[in-house]
This record gives structure tokens, C-alpha cells and sequence, in this order.
């Protein structure tokens, strides 16, 4: 049973659970003595809960005590360790967004770079010690740094004299195709910003006449150039093109004249084309096959006519007449006449190489001997390709080649020996227009036998005919040709399904001028053959882009 006393001297009232064995208790507040003797304990009943005492003053304060304890845990974790780590990190973000200062430059051209000044070391923990390197361990050396060049440093602007002054040279070339190979390489130089460039190749270009044909467009476009000398030139140059265009119509219509029945009808002929000068080279070819006339007035008339254009007049006469004649030892004769005048009948090459095809006996040693007095450079070349081996032809091959134009006669018998592999010792097929092009590339007989190749028909599959055709893909960019006799050459080179993909893919590079071959191109993509397929189809959409961009 629990006993409730009152202490008497403080008058404090405490409940004891139960009653000490002492008989006395200390009060916990005034720690006076309280005995339990004395009428100050009364019992409680045991169904009422003992009343919690009041903590006595020094509980009260040791609480509080502990309380603050407790909270200044915390606070001084805040005090002592986050402020000094907040300080901390900015700090460090304060020196990273400090502006840094650029390194001194090292030359690094020689192979042991120059140290670096020295600097005040910075406070910090030391390095530790670099491992020493092992022998195996090779450092390569630094290797010298590309300076990367700035507005100062970049490359002067190229010099286009040289290329515009090959291109003015190539102009004037006694080759009519060469001259006109030479139009579309001016007409670039249309668009330089240099006027005094832009001057020059417009002038070279008013002095061609009809050569500069090719570059009609550009001098066209050049009529309104800001600098007011070229604009006058290009509407020069496009007087002398149309002028040129309307007697080319008239030399060409005089020269089906030469076909006429009347005698009087070809002598009139004759005679008006030599009104045209130099003009008349153009027909040429049709003046010479009339020196061969069975009438002497129209032979006359012809010798007259091409001595006014062609510098060589009196040998090719010569070669025409005498070469012709039906008696060898006539021919013999000639070729002895020809092989007198040395160095100046080189004009005559062409002929003396048909005189070495003559079956007669001693013209063909008579044609070789006479090349060797006028055109030394060409006699060994040629006695090779006749009468050596194989591989001794194609070594003659080569320095055909490297002669170059000097070597513009010989392109009818190369034409000649494309035709005839057991000559070069190859199956099926030797490839001869590499040479060719070299050679002469504007050769009007190259040019018709490279289209010829492209747009051979092939229903037997024949490997000579397939490797021709793609001889001829390789030399489509080097040939003097328009864009549309190429496409039509390409578009029926499509029926040889051996060479389809290659046949495609050089026509997708011409753009909108392909545009004939495109519903042939269209039929293809639905090919069973997945390289003609997918070569029709990007063909198709590369012309299509370019016929929209049009």
C-alpha cells in the first residue's frame, strides 16, 4: 500500500510506494529527515493511482542541462564543419572561372624541346617521385607541330598566267580540233575576278572565229561584264562565231557540189571555196579527195583551192597524185620526191604511213625510207609496230604516246591496230585509245571511233566487242564531243546487258542532258539484276534532280 507524507520542514508532499524497512526517508527536496513515525504519513487506498510527484528543482535543471547538450550537437557541426566547406568550394569555383593566361609558345622544330622558365611552386602536397623509365620504354621523340596558318599567313592567289597563256597558245594551234578543244578552257576564265585575265581570254577567243563555237554561251554571258573592254570583245567574238557559222553552212554545201556530174559545175565549186581562205579548212578533206578527179581542170582547181588554207598544199598535191598512180615504180618515185624535200614535207606523214599498208613491191621499203628523212622522230616507232613483236609494239606504243601531237599522223593506223589484238599479243582485246588520247584527243576520227565502241551492238556477247565498249567509257571525257551525241551513244550501248551498270552510271553524270535515256533508264529499275537495279535507280534520281534544279 503506498504511504503520502508531508516533509515538516518544507512542506513538501512525497508518496512512497511502500513503507521503508528504516522507519525514515531523506526529502529530495530539502534532504531533510522525515520520520515516518510522526503523524505525517497517511495510507492511500490501493485502487487510486499514485499522483506523479513534481521533479524535484535539481531534476528540473539537470534536464535542461541535457537539453542543450542535445542541440549543440548539431549546431556546432553546422558552425565548424559546413560553413568552412561552403567557404571552401567557393573558393574553388572563384579560381575556376578566373580568366587563364595563355602558355608561352615552345618551339618544338628541333628534337629536344627548350625547358620551360622556372615559376614560383605553388603550396600544395609533393609530387611523388616519377617511376624510373625501363630500357624498353622509349619515348618517341616530339614530333614538329603544323603551324596553322592565320589571315596573314594564308597562300597568295595562285597564278593563272601560265594556265591562260597555255590555253591562248592552244588557240592558235595549226589543229582545228585542238583550237577548238582550247574554247571551253578560255571560257572558264570568263568567270575570274581579274578583269586584265578575263580580257585576255576574251581576246583570244575573238580571234578564233568559228573555233570558239564551244564557248558560245560564255561569250554570250560576257557581253555584260561590268569591265566595258570585255563586253566589246564578246560582242566581237560572237559576230565572228555567227559569221563563221553561216560559212561553215556554205563551205559544207559547196562541198556536196563537188559531187556534181558537170565538170564546170565542180571547177565553180572549187573556185568559190577558195574565196574563203583559211575558212575553208573546214572541208578540207573534201578539196584533197577532189585533187584525185579524173579531170585535170577540176585537179587544177582543187591544187588552187587548198593552197589558199593549208601550208603543206604542194606535198599533199604530190602525195595525192603520185601515190595514186597504178604503176609502183611511179609510186616508188614519188616517195623518193617526197623523202628529197626533208624536214619540209613533214606535212606528208599521213601519207607515207599509207604508203607502208602498200602491197607493191619496194613501195613499202621506199615509204620507210622516205619517213626517215622527213619525220625521223616517228621511223622507229613505226618500223616497231610493223615488223617487231609484241612486246616490242606496245613499247613503240608508248613513245607514240609520249610524242604527243607530234605524233597526230599516226591515228589512223592506231585506229587501224585497235582492231587487231594478235598484233599486241593479248585476248581478247589490246586498249589502244589510252595512246590515242594522248595523242590527239579532238581527233575528229578518234572522237567517231570512240562513240562507235560506246554504241556497238553486242547480241552474240562477244568479249572483244564488251572490252571496246568500256575502252570507250574511259575516254567519253576525253574526246571534243557534244553532251547529246555521248547520251545517244551511252543510250544505245544500254542493250549490251554485260556492260548495263557502267553504261548507267556514266550516264547519271550527264545530268539533264540524259534526259532522252530516261524512260530506257526507268525500264531497268525493275532489272532481275540487282547491279543494274540499283544503278538505274540512283541514275534516275541523280537526272530527275538535275531536271528539276533546271
Amino acid at each position: 500500500m503506498s504511504l503520502r507524507i508531508v516533509c515538516p520542514n518544507c512542506s513538501a508532499a512525497l508518496t512512497l510506494g511502500r513503507a521503508p524497512a528504516r522507519g525514515w526517508v531523506h526529502c529530495p527536496r530539502c534532504t531533510g529527515r522525515i520520520d515516518l513515525a510522526a503523524p505525517v504519513a497517511e495510507e492511500l487506498p490501493p485502487d487510486e493511482p499514485d499522483a506523479p510527484a513534481p521533479p524535484p528543482a535539481r531534476a528540473r535543471a539537470r534536464s535542461v542541462g541535457e537539453s542543450l547538450a542535445r542541440a549543440a550537437i548539431p549546431l556546432g557541426y553546422v558552425l565548424f564543419v559546413l560553413v568552412p566547406m561552403i567557404f571552401t568550394i567557393r573558393f574553388a569555383m572563384q579560381q575556376l572561372e578566373k580568366p587563364k593566361e595563355p602558355a608561352a609558345p615552345v618551339d618544338v622544330a628541333e628534337d629536344n624541346p627548350p625547358r620551360a622558365e622556372l615559376e614560383p611552386k605553388a603550396k600544395g602536397p609533393r609530387p611523388k617521385k616519377k617511376r624510373p623509365i625501363e630500357p624498353e620504354e622509349v619515348i618517341p621523340p616530339v614530333q614538329p607541330v603544323p603551324a596553322v596558318p592565320g589571315p596573314r599567313d594564308a597562300p597568295p592567289p595562285r597564278d593563272l598566267s601560265a594556265e591562260l597563256d597555255a590555253a591562248v597558245l592552244r588557240s592558235r594551234d595549226p589543229n582545228p580540233s585542238a583550237r577548238r578543244g582550247a574554247a571551253p578552257a578560255l571560257a572558264r576564265f570568263l568567270s575570274k575576278s581579274d578583269p586584265t585575265v578575263r580580257r585576255k581570254a576574251m581576246m583570244a577567243l575573238s580571234e578564233m572565229s568559228g573555233d570558239a563555237e564551244p564557248a558560245r554561251a560564255a561569250v554570250r554571258a560576257a557581253t555584260d561584264d561590268p569591265d566595258e573592254v570585255v563586253q566589246l570583245l564578246a560582242r566581237r567574238a560572237l559576230v565572228s562565231i555567227d559569221a563563221a557559222e553561216r560559212a561553215r553552212k556554205e563551205l559544207f554545201a559547196l562541198a556536196g557540189e563537188l559531187r556534181a556530174k558537170g565538170t564546170d559545175a565542180r571547177v565553180a565549186a572549187l573556185n568559190k571555196i577558195a574565196g574563203y581562205g583559211k575558212g575553208a579548212a573546214t572541208v578540207g578533206d573534201a578539196v584533197i579527195d577532189a585533187l584525185r578527179d579524173k579531170e585535170k581542170a577540176v585537179r587544177d582547181a582543187a591544187a588552187e583551192a587548198l593552197a589558199r588554207f593549208h601550208p603543206d598544199a604542194k606535198t599533199i598535191a604530190l602525195c595525192v597524185t603520185g601515190l595514186q598512180a597504178r604503176d609502183p615504180k611511179a609510186r616508188i618515185e614519188t616517195l623518193d620526191q617526197i623523202g628529197a624535200l626533208g624536214a619540209e614535207a613533214k606535212g606528208a606523214s599521213e601519207y607515207l604511213i599509207e604508203a607502208m599498208l602498200d602491197n607493191g613491191p619496194g613501195v613499202q621499203a621506199a615509204a620507210f625510207k622516205a619517213m626517215e628523212r622527213v619525220n625521223p622522230p616517228l621511223h622507229v616507232p613505226l618500223v616497231t609496230v610493223f615488223h617487231g613483236q609484241p612486246n616490242q609494239r606496245r613499247a613503240a606504243l608508248d613513245r607514240l604516246a609520249q610524242l604527243g601531237a607530234d605524233a597526230g599522223c599516226t591515228v589512223p593506223l592506231l585506229l587501224v591496230c585497235n582492231d587487231k589484238p594478235q598484233l599486241w599479243g593479248t585476248d581478247p582485246h589490246y586498249d589502244l585509245f589510252p595512246a590515242i588520247a594522248k595523242i590527239a584527243p579532238h581527233d575528229r576520227r578518234f572522237v567517231a571511233a570512240v562513240l562507235a565502241s560506246v554504241a556497238a551492238p553486242n547480241p552474240a556477247n562477244s568479249a572483244p566487242t564488251r572490252a571496246r565498249r568500256l575502252a570507250g567509257l574511259a575516254q567519253l571525257d576525253a574526246i571534243d564531243a557534244d553532251a547529246r551525241s555521248k547520251v545517244d551513244a551511252l543510250a544505245t550501248g544500254l542493250a549490251d546487258k554485260s556492260t548495263q551498270p557502267a553504261v548507267i552510271a556514266a550516264l547519271a553524270e550527264y545530268g539533264a542532258d540524259a534526259k532522252p535515256a530516261l524512260p530506257a533508264l526507268k525500264e531497268l529499275t525493275a532489272s532481275p539484276t540487282e547491279a543494274v537495279r540499283t544503278a538505274a535507280v540512283a541514275a534516275v534520281v541523280k537526272i530527275e534532280a538535275a531536271l528539276a534544279d533546271k
